[in-house]
């Protein structure tokens, strides 16, 4: 094995870190690339979400001039069964307040016979 000579060593790290002295032109270039990537960010992320709303936009456009879809079917079939509940509940309040007459009564009818004098009924129940 060959002996490395301490004095041969490159060094990499300075022995005293407080000696280091900062370019103050490279300071000020590190804040202005700094600033300027902080805008740039800004503009593309406002760019990206104005044409994210735009393509929604365009989507929701171009979705819509189909005659069918779920949404529009939906709605469809809720209104109906909506308004069939309705014109039952009505029809079935409409039927409780008029009776049905299932009988037919002819006034001309000569085979039955009149009964000039009924006896008033008298509910008990009532």
């Amino acid at each position: 094995m060959t002996e490395v000579n301490p004095e041969s060593v490159p060094v990499t790290k300075p022995l005293d870190p407080s000696k280091k002295v900062k370019d103050p032109r490279r300071v000020e270039a590190g804040k202005r690339l700094a600033k300027i990537s902080q805008q740039a960010k800004a503009a593309k992320k406002l760019k990206a979400e104005e044409n994210l709303k735009a393509e929604v936009r365009d989507e929701c456009m171009t979705e819509g001039s189909g005659w069918i879809s779920v949404e529009r079917l939906c709605v469809v079939l809720g209104l109906g069964i909506g308004l069939g509940s309705l014109y039952l509940a009505w029809k079935n309040l409409h039927d409780k307040k008029n009776p049905a007459k299932d009988e037919i009564i002819d006034e001309n009818n000569d085979d039955v016979k009149k009964d000039s004098q009924k006896e008033p009924v008298v509910d008990l129940f009532d």
